[in-house]
């Protein structure tokens, strides 16, 4: 996900710095291209969804340059943020990027939940943006998802680390008091 939106994130940055849909389009696909390129060299399989954002980076970003309107690539960017934050509704897609430790002692309630977290911040990333789209001129949307994007994300995950470490330190402390009670008594 990140690879994929960090030609997005480009583009919201190129943008919203220079005001040239042409030029935050240009970088943001030559960003892509050059993505794609690494990938392959280093002999790495490339998904399905890098591909089609690629193409569709160069399709939208195409319509922006003929119509010199940046709302196009904004909706791009909408509509990944949307169909993504619905993938992550199916109950437990978080479990394969969890450390094993995670997966011993948060339960599958907690790891479920945080999934929905993800879910709902992308799915309100998607709708804040497409509201701003049509309310603010891109420029300010790109202005405004270039920070609210990745900060929002940086804030979830780094506040699911910090409960998912305490939660698995409690119950890690737990065990081990446990431990030690059982080996006094027998003792």
């Amino acid at each position: 996900m990140g690879t994929d939106l960090l030609t997005t994130f480009c583009f919201y940055a190129a943008y919203a710095a220079t005001g040239n849909v042409g030029i935050a389009t240009i970088l943001a696909t030559a960003l892509g291209v050059a993505q794609l390129a690494w990938a392959l060299a280093s002999g790495r399989a490339v998904p399905p969804i890098q591909w089609a954002s690629l193409v569709l980076v160069i399709v939208i970003g195409g319509i922006s340059l003929v119509t010199g309107d940046p709302r196009y690539v904004l909706y791009k960017a909408s509509i990944i943020y949307l169909v993504i934050g619905l993938a992550m509704l199916r109950s437990g897609w978080l479990l394969r990027y969890l450390p094993p430790i995670a997966e011993k002692y948060l339960s599958r309630r907690t790891i479920v939940g945080f999934g929905y977290m993800w879910s709902a911040l992308l799915v309100g990333t998607g709708m804040l943006s497409l509201i701003l789209i049509q309310t603010e001129p891109a420029r300010v949307v790109a202005l405004i998802m270039g920070v609210w994007a990745p900060t929002s994300k940086l804030a979830l995950l780094g506040g699911q680390y910090l409960a998912g470490r305490a939660i698995v330190r409690r119950k890690i402390i737990a065990l081990l008091r446990q431990a030690e009670a059982v080996r006094s008594s027998a003792g």
